[in-house]
């Protein structure tokens, strides 16, 4: 692993970076993203995995990782 991915706010900024809502339109021909590890009812189905979209949110994670030194 690179140093700086030792980040958990350069992690988070990435992880609300991504818009995974287009990789199944863009890479599997319309399926729908997952959501979660496990298939309901299953328990812990449908726990907040990953991360949504958020570029604001992407945006603070950046700027504290920042802060700290790790970019």
């Amino acid at each position: 692993t690179h140093p700086v991915m030792k980040s958990r706010e350069l992690r988070l900024a990435i992880a609300h970076a991504i818009d995974r809502s287009k990789f199944g339109d863009i890479l599997f021909g319309g399926q729908t993203e997952a959501t979660s590890f496990v298939s309901p009812p299953i328990p812990g189905a449908g726990q907040a995995f990953p991360p949504r979209y958020d570029p604001k949110a992407a945006k603070k994670w950046l700027e504290l990782a920042r802060a700290k030194g790790a970019v």
